[in-house]
């Protein structure tokens, strides 16, 4: 089979700020364990949490990015997220029924190099603007490849919001696509789901870097197969790597805070 090879990566914390919050999550995680009795690794939904999906649409100076692109970002996340509701049988807490145009700075050069720094710039772009609660979802018309790069990042997904890197990854240009899945849409519901904690190392089939390998075709498949626009994606093929695995002490994403209670 053919595949693409993109690379999908979880949340960054490669900036001190980020490094300490992440502790700080992990101390504050630990005490609500002790307090409640929560498993390690879920969610604990509280007045900061991030639990409200949101689309936008990051533009630097001389992005082309307009309210048809917008209306295109969201058609494509609407793609991806009715496929995961459909496939969990679950509901996206979401927030305005709009794609919001948001203005990041730096020139084109500026972003080349390091696809973590791109996003946390765009990250911390989006969420000065918005709520503790708002998760973003970001499609940012950024390009970080460099001959000095040591990889092509199309996306980059945790717990406090996903960027779509677009400059990246060839054929994920926004466009009002017919069909699930889309090489936009493919992307997005693969952020997302990294976004909702998967795929943890206790999975039994984790490559140890958030994604499976049990089936070419499972949405966190590392490599994105060439021919996947149309084809049937599955969602944790034998519900036993990141949803409804029943596995104790592993987490799962139905525990997440972004889901409809």
């Amino acid at each position: 089979m053919e595949v693409l090879q993109p690379v999908w990566d979880e949340q960054p914390a490669t900036r001190s700020r980020a490094r300490w919050r992440l502790v700080a999550l992990v101390l504050l995680g630990a005490l609500a364990v002790a307090a409640a009795g929560v498993l390690p690794g879920l969610a604990v939904a509280g007045p900061d949490t991030r639990n409200t999906l949101v689309v936008y649409v990051a533009a630097p100076p001389g992005s082309d990015f307009d309210a048809l692109t917008a209306d295109a970002a969201l058609h494509e996340a609407e793609l991806a997220i009715g496929w995961i509701e459909q496939q969990t049988g679950l509901r996206f807490r979401r927030g305005p029924g709009f794609a919001e145009i948001v203005e990041v700075t730096g020139n084109a050069g500026s972003w080349l190099g390091d696809p973590d720094d791109a996003y946390l710039r765009i990250h911390e772009a989006v969420t000065a603007r918005v709520g503790p609660t708002v998760f973003p979802l970001v499609l940012a018309d950024v390009t970080t490849d460099h001959e000095r790069a040591p990889r092509r990042t199309c996306g980059i997904g945790g717990p406090d919001g996903i960027v779509l890197l677009l400059g990246n990854c060839a054929g994920d240009d926004l466009r009002r696509s017919a069909v699930w899945p889309s090489t936009a849409s493919w992307t997005i519901a693969h952020e997302l789901l990294h976004g909702l904690g998967a795929a943890r190392d206790c999975a039994p089939h984790s490559t140890g870097d958030g994604h499976v390998d049990d089936d070419p075709w499972d949405i966190l498949s590392a490599d994105r197969p060439a021919s996947a626009i149309g084809r049937a994606v599955t969602l944790d093929v034998g519900r036993d790597d990141y949803f409804g695995h029943g596995i104790p002490g592993c987490p799962d994403i139905a525990d997440s805070p972004l889901w409809v209670d």
